[in-house]
């Protein structure tokens, strides 16, 4: 029984730690994709008047869709462990799931209202909040005690 408790607050250790430092990767990589947006739409400047070229522009967008990528990542990574913190809890119920459910049906939908190569990540929503506990992603504040 000992064994199992610590095994137990480990996981829900780990998990909390995951949720934290998921959420500060995803603030990192929000930040992230919007100065490779603005490296983009200078490196486009350039080009019109001369000192930078094609090459120097698509170098710039793969930059940008890296960035989306990685967010998307973060972002997913960053689900995944709120409802492994929750399961560690023993909190995980099917509405949490629906709430996740719904969320990336969301995105799906506003991904493909967007242009074509994009991830639909400048449409996404600032803050994908997991439900109950107060744990939030993007820019607004995370309030869950530990």
């Amino acid at each position: 029984l000992e064994v199992a408790t610590r095994e137990a607050s480990l996981q829900a250790r780990q998990a909390w730690l995951n949720v934290s430092s998921g959420a500060a990767r995803v603030q990192a990589l929000e930040q992230a994709l919007v100065s490779t947006k603005a490296q983009l739409a200078s490196t486009k400047l350039g080009l019109q008047v001369g000192v930078r070229t094609n090459l120097d522009v698509l170098n710039a967008e793969q930059q940008v869709f890296s960035a989306q990528r990685d967010l998307a990542a973060a972002r997913y990574a960053y689900l995944l462990a709120g409802l492994s913190l929750k399961a560690a809890a023993g909190t995980l119920s099917a509405d949490d799931l629906q709430a996740i459910d719904q969320l990336l049906t969301s995105q799906r939908s506003s991904s493909s209202a967007t242009s074509a190569g994009g991830f639909g990540a400048q449409r996404a929503p600032a803050a994908l909040a997991l439900k109950r506990d107060n744990l939030t992603l993007g820019r607004t504040t995370r309030t869950a005690s530990r």
